[in-house]
């Protein structure tokens, strides 16, 4: 369930991923995880494991989210058009954020390619790992 890329609204994710940033480098490491996990994306998520970070992952964390933000991504539905008979896509099935996301992926990828991890948040790979294997296992069913 990765995001395709933003095709409007980049700089205010640019702000947003930022402000981020700025308050990894102003709060304490434990404020500042409090408030990421408090964010309505991750409101559903059920078994999302409680992190923590030593000083040197805090520097890691500022590091990513610079060069990760999705802001600084490119649009990857032209990838994803060239693409479509080798990925299969889902999120989860409470994750709202990413449920829109899956409603436009259908018509890219088509409807049995882009599905939905039962009983899971943001988080699939935590609330439902076994619904993951069992969605990659389908997808390599109709790969081979």
């Amino acid at each position: 369930g990765a995001h395709p890329g933003l095709n409007e609204g980049r700089e205010a994710r640019k702000k947003s991923d930022f402000s981020w940033f700025r308050k990894l480098t102003k709060e304490s490491a434990e404020k500042w995880l409090q408030d990421w996990n408090a964010q309505d994306v991750f409101k559903n998520d059920r078994k999302r494991p409680p992190r923590a970070f030593t000083d040197y992952q805090l520097q890691v964390q500022v590091d990513m989210m610079q060069a990760w933000s999705l802001s600084l991504q490119g649009d990857r539905r032209g990838f994803l058009l060239e693409n479509f008979k080798k990925i299969y896509w889902a999120c989860g099935s409470e994750d709202e954020k990413f449920k829109a996301i899956k409603q436009e992926l259908q018509g890219i990828l088509s409807k049995q390619k882009v599905g939905e991890i039962e009983n899971s948040g943001h988080g699939c790979l935590f609330d439902n790992p076994q619904g993951v294997a069992r969605w990659i296992k389908k997808g390599l069913q109709h790969v081979g």
